[in-house]
């Protein structure tokens, strides 16, 4: 019992706890006053101190789900064999931990985890020459980043703060979402160095709740901020009075779920395009689902190798960019980027409401189902998915689009490391940009309009 007390304390203090503790906690059939229950408490805090230690969140996920499953079958299970399974989980993680430590080693995978798709290079599709979006009165620059678990904390992500603010300061946006922010005021402190480093006053920022579904545990729910610049663009209010609008609407997803929603609502505002007071915009940023083993205690099951929440995500967001369009008066312009997590080749299936697939709402994609635009970050180097998408409806011209080769920020010589150099946040491993506290697991998007 004092095991069992000490661990449902841990549940209750303010850490991210594995889910498999929680488990534990309500065990009714542990061993009692036994040599293997000594060992089985044993190894349990041993595999929660080792799964704490990965820093790669999605990995982290895994194991703790592999855990989940191990406790799952105590019931059934001798527990002597419980034992092996977490032993060989145990080993499992130490070869993840050693490899993250020896970038050079090998490890082999354990079969019941999905392995990570085979690392593409980066895009061989290059960027045409900065047309000076800030300047250039017909253009504008749009983008979006997943900036993995953005916090701002001063003791953890201050030289993460500055990589970022330091690209998007290069990049010279006029538009830009950011999702998996966590906490709002890195966002603010993030705007006020971006302004320093351009020597102005020339970006302001929207941010939304920190919203999650309705079903969702709390740790899915995030805010989505949206830089712009404050020459071009102007935020004005939709017909409902609102600047800013998040969608929590419930919806039928046809696979038995009749009170559907997004596991974070996708966020959305309309703009005046100052430079030409009658055109009126609006941008739709959104972090759907996560990928991996399905939620199956809120009913998710897997579809053609994803999960069926982000599925349901992306077969539903025409619907929803139809809702922001009605809600700015069907001025058009829409625009959609984020983080789908939809795999290479599920496109089809998905987002079959765009006009490539066969729809007739009037969106078309910037960039194609192809490795060569994927933007997750493999732990292995290179590129995993085309996870991020970037949709859009509008006369506009698109004129440039790219995937942003994120690790010339870790090669010597290249101007942007010179850049991190002189600020003194350097990269010198590749492999660890994808690390929460150093930059991210996801490169940023860019497409670039001429305005009509």
């Amino acid at each position: 019992m004092k095991s069992k007390r000490n661990i449902l304390l841990l549940v209750t203090t303010p850490l991210v706890i594995p889910s498999f503790l929680i488990a534990a906690s309500c065990e009714t059939n542990a061993p009692k006053n036994t040599q293997n229950e000594e060992k089985y408490n044993a190894k349990l805090s041993e595999l929660m101190n080792n799964i704490k230690k990965i820093e790669d969140k999605d990995i982290q996920d895994q194991f703790n789900n592999e855990a989940l499953s191990i406790i799952e079958s105590k019931k059934t299970d001798p527990k002597i064999k419980i034992l092996e399974r977490i032993e060989a989980l145990l080993t499992e993680i130490n070869k993840k931990l050693q490899g993250n430590n020896n970038p050079g080693g090998n490890s082999n995978p354990n079969p019941s985890i999905t392995p990570e798709p085979t690392p593409t290079p980066q895009p061989s599709v290059s960027p045409k020459p900065n047309p000076g979006s800030n300047s250039n009165s017909s253009t504008f620059k749009w983008g979006h980043w997943n900036i993995l678990n953005f916090t701002g904390n001063e003791s953890k992500q201050k030289d993460k703060a500055k990589r970022i603010s330091l690209l998007i300061s290069e990049e010279k946006f006029d538009v830009l979402g950011l999702t998996e922010v966590v906490e709002e005021n890195g966002i603010k402190k993030l705007v006020e160095d971006i302004n320093k480093l351009t020597n102005s006053n020339l970006y302001s920022y929207t941010i939304s709740g920190k919203e999650k579904g309705d079903k969702f545990n709390a740790g899915s729910a995030e805010y989505v901020a949206i830089l712009y610049n404050k020459n071009k663009f102007e935020p004005i209010q939709f017909n409902n009075g609102q600047v800013g609008y998040s969608y929590k609407d419930k919806f039928n997803d046809n696979l038995g779920d009749s009170a559907a929603q997004y596991a974070r609502p996708p966020y959305g505002v309309q703009f005046k395009y100052k430079l030409k007071p009658n055109t009126k915009m609006t941008f739709v940023f959104d972090h759907f689902d996560g990928p991996g083993k399905p939620k199956k205690d809120l009913g998710e099951k897997m579809i053609d190798g994803i999960g069926s929440f982000e599925y349901r995500e992306a077969k539903h967001l025409g619907n929803v960019l139809q809702k922001f369009d009605s809600l700015g008066n069907n001025a058009g312009n829409i625009f959609f980027a984020g983080d789908t997590n939809i795999k290479t080749g599920r496109e089809k299936k998905t987002f079959d409401w765009l006009d490539k697939y066969g729809g007739n709402l009037g969106y078309k994609s910037v960039f194609e189902d192809d490795k060569k635009y994927s933007s997750s970050l493999s732990t292995r180097g290179g590129f995993a998915n085309p996870y991020d998408k970037m949709f859009y409806k509008t006369d506009f011209k698109l004129t440039n689009s790219f995937i942003f080769d994120i690790y010339k920020v870790a090669k010597q010589g290249d101007p942007l490391y010179e850049l991190f150099k002189k600020h003194g946040v350097t990269i010198q491993d590749g492999k660890k940009i994808r690390n929460q506290n150093i930059l991210s697991d996801h490169t940023y998007t860019v497409a670039e309009f001429q305005v009509q």
